[in-house]
């Protein structure tokens, strides 16, 4: 009995003398007046500092050119079944209408992407022309062309189109850019 007495006796004297912000929630930070964990005078210094960061780009530099990837909407077909794969990639490079391939080859998938087209360089230090396709759902699809002197030139109606025999350890399939 002697012992639950001077168990509570102790406890009356610890619990009050613990500090407010324990009791307060599990914050282990103190909170100032304002409500943050730095005071005013903190606060203060810390706007001076986002302030002048935010001047560093108020300013637009008009000597600077700003220009973007070449970017346009594009057919990505792909045909990988089916007995005319490679009478489909000779109709591309002949340069059969877009409606007349989809009508010629039913079997062929086809769907609409946006294309970025720009000038890479590859591990051999060689320059090539790279189109990437990206579709809604993050779907994507490269492709290169080495001859860079064509990066200029217009796209409308054209296609690009790689073609994969079949190998050991791949299947025959044509995959194309169509750009509208």
């Amino acid at each position: 009995m002697k012992r639950i007495m001077l168990i509570a006796l102790l406890l009356a004297l610890v619990l009050p003398a613990t500090p407010l912000k324990a009791q307060r929630g599990s914050s282990e930070f103190e909170l100032h007046k304002n409500g943050f964990i730095y005071s005013d005078t903190t606060m203060a210094q810390l706007a001076h500092i986002v302030d002048s960061l935010n001047l560093k780009y108020k300013r637009c530099d008009l000597w600077k050119k700003y220009t973007s990837v070449p970017q346009t909407a594009a057919y990505v077909i792909r045909l990988d079944s089916g007995k005319n794969i490679k009478a489909a990639y000779q109709d591309i490079k002949k340069g059969i209408s877009f409606d007349a391939f989809l009508q010629k080859y039913p079997l062929a998938t086809c769907e609409k992407m946006l294309v970025l087209k720009s000038l890479e360089i590859d591990y051999e230090k060689k320059n090539y022309i790279s189109y990437a396709a990206i579709a809604a759902n993050g779907y994507g699809y490269r492709q290169r062309e080495n001859d860079t002197s064509k990066y200029n030139n217009p796209v409308k109606d054209k296609w690009k189109a790689e073609y994969n025999a079949k190998g050991t350890y791949s299947h025959e399939y044509v995959t194309a850019l169509y750009f509208p």
